[in-house]
């Protein structure tokens, strides 16, 4: 297919053709557990290292920089529960939530701050969204680096650190040395067409521990926003008590992820065609699809939108019944079982 001719609308007019409900807003959207199951896989083929580690739960966004603002509320959280676990007399050694945006072009304008016009006479002053965030270029970290400066906390990496770095693997190995340094925390932007060509990090083992999606991913026609985190990460916010401690504005609409399925099919035809046998199953497996609600195993979340219909209702309700019955059989028979044994 050509690339250029790939638009929403043809996205929309296969919804419209299949009568495909467009906003269940349910949590076991088959299209939305494609759409993680891909990002998921996404991470090995940009960094081999990950496949050990197992599938990394993903975070669904409405753009890049929701996204990457999941990510590094995510990170910071880490910093301090791992500061938390010090002894008191090692307050000293907290672990830092300074975050450093590295990137030598405009990737994050306007992330961590902006300039306004402050007063009638035209000063320009610069206001922080975000506290303790540092933009650098590449040639400025490396220098940092060199100069034993003590970098710890939070490493953002735009897409176009990679665009034929002068300094090549120098920065790669630095990288490596903020990974290992074991308080600190990496987290690797990726666009849709840093994807398609690679990572390009030749001899340099190197893990992010979150990676963020951004817009391009769908030619940013529809919003669309991801990231995906080591589990360990992850578990902070599905632990209990804690399902609903983050949240963005994207509700899983079939629109969106549909699309983005299709752009990444577009783009990177071979990988899309490697993953379909972990894809398929999505689209009919019930049982398969509870394994993607990233809340307690024991919660569907509905958030039924005021447009509602009864069609999609109905939908709604057959995928539930279905999962259901299943897990009551189930149930039931572990209970017959346990009376069976208590009686003996």
């Amino acid at each position: 297919m050509n690339s250029d001719c790939l638009s929403a609308l043809q996205t929309c007019d296969q919804i419209i053709r299949l009568k495909i409900p467009n906003l269940l807003r349910l949590y076991l959207n088959p299209f939305v557990a494609q759409t993680c199951m891909a990002l998921a896989e996404m991470v090995p083929a940009l960094w081999p290292k990950a496949r050990a580690e197992g599938r990394r739960p993903s975070f669904l966004a409405n753009s890049g920089e929701e996204a990457l603002s999941g990510a590094l509320k995510l990170a910071r959280y880490t910093q301090n529960i791992r500061s938390q676990k010090l002894p008191a007399l090692e307050n000293a050694g907290r672990f830092s939530t300074a975050v450093y945006l590295v990137d030598d072009g405009l990737h994050f304008k306007h992330f961590a701050s902006t300039e306004v016009i402050a007063d009638a006479s035209g000063r320009a002053a610069t206001v922080e969204f975000i506290p303790q965030m540092f933009s650098l270029k590449t040639s400025e970290f490396l220098a940092r680096v060199a100069n034993g400066d003590k970098l710890e906390g939070i490493l953002v990496l735009s897409p176009r650190v990679t665009d034929e770095l002068p300094h090549g693997n120098d920065f790669w190995r630095s990288v490596r040395q903020f990974c290992d340094s074991g308080r600190s925390l990496v987290i690797s932007c990726v666009d849709r067409e840093r994807f398609a060509e690679g990572m390009r990090t030749p001899d340099i083992e190197f893990l992010p521990d979150i990676v963020v999606f951004d817009e391009s991913f769908t030619k940013r026609q529809v919003p669309f926003g991801a990231f995906t985190a080591r589990r360990e990460l992850f578990a902070h916010w599905t632990t209990k008590g804690m399902t609903n401690f983050h949240s963005t504005t994207f509700q899983p609409n079939t629109i969106s992820s549909m699309h983005f399925l299709k752009c990444l099919q577009d783009s990177s035809e071979i990988f899309f065609h490697e993953i379909q046998p972990q894809l398929k199953p999505l689209l009919v497996n019930h049982k398969l699809l509870m394994g993607f609600c990233q809340y307690e195993p024991n919660i569907l979340k509905f958030t039924p939108p005021l447009t509602v219909t009864d069609e999609e209702v109905a939908a709604v309700c057959k995928t539930v019944a279905e999962t259901l019955k299943t897990s009551t059989v189930r149930l039931l028979s572990a209970g017959i079982s346990a009376l069976w044994r208590g009686k003996k």
